[in-house]
């Protein structure tokens, strides 16, 4: 019996030192750590700091965890970027002529900033002929091709027109004393000339069309700034012009603050503004601000509104020029056309309509652009 007891322990003895290493030895464990987090915001001091933590950590002899497990540094400075300027434009507006650069890149971090001076303007001796002036308010205002000579020399293209959208544009008039009734009467019925050879013909301002249409409202001002008609209240081109032409003279002061003050406020949907269209002003003006609020104040947010177009009429002193051009949005050559008089406004309309004819044919519309 005892001999039994001793074979049985000598065989669980072999088995357990033979298993022995198979149930008590562990394989190593390694360290396991997250990849980098993203940057941190740059804090005042302008650092920032990115970490990773430690998901599992190492066991029976496993590969350590490292100890830099957060990483902070001084953000690098981003200096401003400026494009080299443009050259000089052609002479447009009052006689002027500008140049531009713009940001490429802003700056951060601390970085040299930018500069104020993104444009230069200069004004010359020569002033735009009627002609030239006419072909600017085509190809900028109108956005239509110039006529185009029907053998064009032989390697050269014609000119491509872009899609185009709808438009709510606001007229912006100047009834003032310095205008007088008579000219007034003219500065309408030239309006209204220009609005008719909006595209699309042979209506722009159709309503009953399916794919969309047009619409425009008008401000008039002097002593006060006073809405007209707002962008749903007139459905086609002969209710424009009567609704024009009916507009009756201030003969006041020139508050032109006032009227871009009440121009901002009929950029919204109550006002018949639509989602999807261009959003531009047109002002005739004859003369420099002179009562009502501020320019400087609200013709910022005028232009962050539309894309503000001018039409000056007559002769300005040095301040006026600088003023009247300010209205405008930028480029100032695409934006900025003037002429001598209100006879020469009468020459300016002959000559547009001259210029278009069936051969320079709209651009087609973006009809989703309701």
């Amino acid at each position: 019996m005892v001999g039994r007891f001793i074979v049985i322990v000598i065989v669980l003895a072999f088995i357990f030192g033979r298993s022995h290493s198979f149930i008590f030895t562990k394989d190593k464990v390694d360290c396991l750590i997250s990849p980098w987090s993203e940057w941190s915001q740059i804090n005042e001091f302008g650092e920032h700091s990115k970490q990773r933590v430690i998901l599992r950590y190492p066991d029976n002899g496993g590969m350590a965890c490292p100890t830099d497990t957060e990483f902070n540094e001084v953000a690098p400075k981003v200096d401003c970027l400026m494009s080299q300027w443009s050259g000089w434009s052609e002479v447009y507006g009052f006689g002027e002529r500008s140049k531009e650069r713009v940001i490429i890149r802003n700056p951060d971090n601390g970085g040299k900033p930018c500069p104020t001076d993104t444009e230069i303007t200069e004004y010359t001796a020569k002033r735009p002929m009627v002609h030239e002036t006419a072909n600017q308010v085509i190809t900028n205002f109108l956005q239509r091709n110039l006529k185009t000579d029907p053998s064009p020399p032989r390697g050269t293209t014609q000119t491509q027109v872009p899609i185009g959208l709808f438009r709510h544009l606001l007229i912006i008039i100047d009834s003032s004393a310095s205008i007088g009734s008579d000219h007034f009467g003219i500065a309408k019925q030239q309006l209204c000339e220009l609005l008719s050879l909006i595209c699309p013909l042979p209506d722009p301002f159709d309503s009953s069309v399916h794919n969309g249409n047009n619409r425009a409202a008008l401000i008039q001002f002097s002593d006060d700034a006073i809405e007209e008609f707002d962008f749903d209240d007139k459905h086609n081109i002969v209710e424009f012009k009567k609704a024009i032409l009916a507009v009756p003279y201030q003969n006041g002061m020139t508050c032109t603050g006032d009227a871009f003050y009440k121009a901002v406020q009929m950029f919204a949907s109550y006002k018949g503004m639509r989602q999807g269209t261009k959003k531009e002003v047109l002002i005739l003006s004859d003369g420099q601000s002179n009562c009502g609020k501020n320019i400087s104040k609200v013709l910022p947010e005028l232009q962050a509104k539309a894309a503000v177009f001018g039409l000056m009429i007559g002769g300005f002193t040095d301040s006026g020029m600088s003023e009247l051009t300010s209205y405008v949005t930028k480029p100032k050559p695409k934006h900025l056309f003037a002429v001598n008089s209100f006879q020469e406004l009468e020459e300016l309309l002959k000559l547009i309509r001259q210029q278009i004819d069936e051969t320079n044919p709209c651009a087609p519309f973006d009809i989703s652009k309701k």
